[in-house]
């Protein structure tokens, strides 16, 4: 039987094998100060009763509904409140095909991004992933 989200936070599902992902769910983690979300590497994703594509990043809200890819990057600068101004620059800009060959780029090349192969957290984050 799988595992139940809670629904009080937004699930961030990331490649946990991927060092450029994994910095990238620190950087999160640490302006998150609302503590808005939780994170689950994809390897996990399956315990959760989740089946996700493993080359994109996901947002599983607090309703239900999934996120994927750059939607899912937007949602979480938008509720982080980086940089609202540019986010909605971004969003208008990348939002369809460019946004989606950016996307396939990025995911393509993320592990030459990076050279830490595995997600090492920072032990002041490790309580917020499942």
């Amino acid at each position: 039987m799988a595992k139940r989200l809670d629904g009080k936070r937004d699930v961030i599902v990331f490649d946990g094998s991927c060092g450029f992902c994994g910095a990238g769910m620190q950087w999160i983690a640490a302006r998150d100060a609302q503590r808005k979300f939780v994170f689950l590497p994809n390897v996990r994703a399956a315990e959760w009763g989740l089946e996700l594509d493993s080359e994109a990043i996901h947002v599983v809200l607090t309703d239900g509904r999934i996120l994927s890819r750059t939607q899912a990057v937007f949602h979480v600068l938008q509720v982080i409140g980086w940089a609202p101004a540019l986010v909605k620059l971004m969003r208008f800009a990348f939002n369809g095909t460019l946004g989606a060959i950016a996307y396939r780029w990025v995911a393509r090349n993320r592990h030459r991004l990076v050279s830490q192969k595995t997600c090492s957290l920072e032990s002041s984050y490790r309580d917020r992933f499942l």
